[in-house]
C-alpha cells in the first residue's frame, strides 16, 4: 500500500508511534529497523488508519481486562499488539465496543432532573419498611381509638 500523502516523513511517523506506544504501554523497549518494518506491516494493514488513538484506546482495553483478570500482562506486549495486527485489529473492535456500551451506561444512569419528594418529618417507618405516622398528633389519634374501643 502506497503511504498517504499526509505523512510526509514515514521514518518518522514510525518513531513517533513507536513512542507512543511505549509511553502507554510502559514498556522501554529499543527502535530498531525490525520494529520499523513492523510498524509498516502494521499501518499496511489497516490502510494506515490506526494512529495514537487506536493505540491509547486498546491499551486502556488491555488495561482494564488485565485488572480484572480477563487478559494477561503479555497481551500488551509489543509482539503481540503491534506485530500481530490482526489481534490489535480484534482487541480494538472489542475496546470500541465496551467504550460505546460504557458511554451508554453512563448516559442512562444519569440523575434525574426532577427532584424526589423530601420525607414529611411525621412520616417513619416500621420493620416492614411501611410509612406510620409519628408524632403527638398520632398518639393523640391512637388514645382517642383506644378510648372509642373501650
Amino acid at each position: 500500500m502506497a503511504i498517504p500523502p499526509h505523512i510526509t516523513d514515514p521514518m518518522r511517523h514510525y518513531r513517533d508511534l513507536h513512542d507512543h506506544y511505549c509511553a502507554r504501554s510502559g514498556f522501554d523497549i529499543a527502535y530498531n529497523m525490525t520494529r520499523e518494518n513492523t510498524w509498516k506491516d502494521w499501518l499496511n494493514h489497516c490502510g494506515y488508519a490506526w494512529a495514537k488513538d487506536e493505540i491509547s484506546m486498546v491499551v486502556f482495553y488491555l488495561r482494564e481486562e488485565i485488572k480484572i483478570q480477563k487478559r494477561n500482562a503479555g497481551s500488551l506486549k509489543f509482539s503481540n499488539m503491534i506485530g500481530k495486527p490482526d489481534f490489535f485489529e480484534e482487541d480494538l473492535g472489542l475496546a470500541r465496543k465496551d467504550r460505546r456500551a460504557a458511554a451508554s451506561v453512563r448516559s442512562v444512569s444519569k440523575p434525574s432532573d426532577t427532584p424526589k419528594p423530601a420525607p414529611k418529618s411525621t412520616d417513619t417507618l416500621n420493620s416492614f419498611g411501611e410509612e406510620i405516622e409519628a408524632g403527638k398528633e398520632a398518639a393523640k389519634r391512637f388514645a382517642d381509638l383506644l378510648k372509642g374501643d373501650s
